[in-house]
């Protein structure tokens, strides 16, 4: 029921108009709480992050994509194939998530510092789960490894061959002796495997081929572990392809040796830019920059000016300039890639080969707490603020007139 303040007199309306102000101490507190952890999401929580799922599927979307991408190319065409082939066939053991997170500190760091070690720095925080990820990745890829250097020793073509047909059960003594350090029991135990999986590929292995095959496996044992000078450690798996195999290196070279290569030194990719690469990106990062902390002030301003108004005779505060941008954030880094993720593929404007890949992508963000702030701020300001609002003003115009 409605106050009738006209009714009130001068004094009753002064000390309604003073208890009125009193009921907006504790959204008050509210929407400081709100905004200092709405700031507080945005300056330290991960922005954007994006994460593939590798597994044999998706080691046969990279192999389509690939295939799609070598269409009508000459040259490159037949690498091109034989490398997508390599990723169908090393994948087909691979269940593993590998992401990278863009934390807000680390970009400051890549827009404002000078030179390209905060780009660098950026680059390894973006990507320091990968580091890890290598080790597990390395040893669910090890056993597909071995059978490669098979294959490439015995002159079978990966690219004939479906994946999902061919079972590497026989190298799990042999990766399970190697990581317990008994070089000669597994160099034995891939010896005697030889011809059971040579035999699934129809393969009756002549002298020569099981030579080439134990020669190629020597040379990929030996790079691994610098011909026996130290552990065996399945992350050294990328000395394998960028040094160690012959045959089963040349399978391998420029296709899974480059992924593992990227992921063991992500920030090594600055390295290899040039000026103007490095520029642009540092450009990015500042506008990006610059909107983060744009976004987050507002948020501490507002945090600031609720906090002043618990003490100040007049409780009321201005939230429009947060209620108009708050969503900002969570929409460029949450809901926009979400939506493009579930759109992009249908919509036949990407790459074939980009399409392709997509649905084996996933984004999360945590400015989506920002977004949950922002509706709780508007729920504050319409369900709690605005009525006593309202009544403030009635109060005060009555005691007015």
């Amino acid at each position: 029921m409605k106050t009738n303040y006209s009714s009130l007199s001068a004094e009753d309306l002064r000390e309604e108009h003073k208890r009125l102000h009193g009921k907006l101490v504790l959204p008050n507190i509210a929407i400081v709480l709100l905004s200092l952890f709405a700031a507080f999401s945005l300056l330290f929580m991960p922005l954007l992050g994006i994460s593939v799922h590798l597994d044999e599927g998706t080691g046969q979307l990279i192999s389509d994509a690939m295939s799609e991408g070598s269409e009508g190319s000459e040259g490159s065409g037949a690498d091109a194939e034989e490398i997508s082939a390599q990723y169908a066939f090393l994948l087909k053991d691979v269940d593993i998530d590998v992401g990278v997170t863009l934390q807000p500190t680390e970009l400051f760091g890549a827009a404002f510092s000078e030179g390209r070690e905060g780009l660098r720095a950026f680059i390894d925080s973006a990507a320091g789960d990968l580091v890890s990820v290598v080790n597990e990745l390395s040893e669910q890829v090890m056993p597909a490894m071995l059978g490669a250097t098979v294959m490439g020793a015995s002159g079978v073509e990966i690219g004939g061959v479906d994946p999902s047909s061919v079972s590497t059960e026989e190298f799990a003594s042999v990766i399970e002796k190697l990581n317990a350090q008994d070089l000669a029991g597994a160099r034995s135990d891939f010896e005697a495997a030889l011809p059971a999986f040579l035999a699934q590929l129809n393969v009756a292995p002549t002298e020569e081929q099981l030579q080439s095959a134990m020669e190629s496996y020597d040379s990929m044992i030996g790079a691994m572990t610098e011909d026996g000078t130290k552990p065996f450690d399945t992350a050294n798996l990328i000395d394998a392809f960028t040094g160690g195999g012959e045959e089963g290196a040349e399978e391998t070279e420029g296709g899974m040796g480059d992924l593992l290569s990227m992921l063991s030194d992500p920030g090594s990719v600055v390295d290899e830019m040039d000026e103007e690469t490095v520029q642009t990106i540092r450009t990015v990062c500042m506008g990006i920059s610059v909107g983060i902390l744009v976004f987050a002030g507002l948020w501490a301003l507002l945090a600031l000016l609720a906090l002043l108004h618990i003490f100040l005779p007049n409780k009321k505060v201005g939230m429009w300039y947060v209620k108009l941008t708050g969503a900002i954030p969570c929409l460029l880094f949450f809901l926009l890639p979400m939506i493009a993720l579930s759109a992009l593929p249908q919509a036949g404007i990407l790459p074939e080969q980009v399409a392709t890949i997509l649905p084996a992508v996933s984004v999360s963000s945590l400015t989506i707490v920002s977004g949950v702030c922002w509706v709780l701020l508007w729920l504050v300001s319409i369900f709690w603020c605005h009525p006593v609002k309202k009544r403030i003003k009635r109060c005060k115009d009555a005691l007015r007139a």
